[in-house]
């Protein structure tokens, strides 16, 4: 099931998953959320990484936070999602988090939606769409595995981030 959520509370704009349409609002929690997300976005940015970031949270506290680390590593599998796991793993000391939940800064690509639908993760929250590589938006994923909800939530910092990170890139 998709939920949409957008800050001006008008319909997402160019969005191909239009099935399954609730809306919802933000609570402060989900605020914060939100807020960490963005610091962690910048952190990533200022490192010269594409500002992605990610969290989990468990019993609704937050238990494992990352950004992209690409450039750091020099490798393609360093997503904020894919150490944000790894870490979530670790502090529960279990491979199953199907009691938590995941909020990323973009939609997630196909890899790291396969690693969190096998991380048992049963809710996705992310703030900007990715229309050249975004399971949902670009692939047009369905996600009808284990009863998978994904919240998108439109956040324009998010998306300004991305832009201006790009934007300097190509200069």
């Amino acid at each position: 099931m998709i939920f949409f959520r957008t800050r001006s509370g008008g319909e997402p704009s160019s969005l191909k998953i239009r099935s399954h349409v609730r809306w919802f609002l933000i609570n402060m929690n989900q605020q914060e959320k939100i807020d960490k997300l963005l610091e962690l976005s910048k952190l990533a940015y200022s490192q010269n990484e594409v500002p992605i970031s990610c969290l989990i949270t468990y019993q609704n506290k937050i238990i494992a936070t990352s950004y992209n680390q690409i450039e750091k590593h020099n490798s393609c599998f360093e997503h904020a999602e894919i150490i944000a796991l790894k870490k979530a793993y670790e502090k529960l000391n279990t491979k199953n988090l199907n009691d938590c939940e995941i909020y990323i800064s973009l939609e997630p690509c196909l890899m790291c939606l396969g690693a969190i639908i096998n991380s048992h993760i049963k809710k996705i929250y992310f703030l900007c769409l990715d229309n050249k590589k975004g399971a949902f938006s670009y692939y047009n994923i369905q996600p009808s595995i284990d009863n998978l909800e994904i919240h998108y939530i439109e956040n324009k910092e998010t998306k300004e981030l991305l832009t201006n990170f790009f934007k300097t890139l190509r200069k």
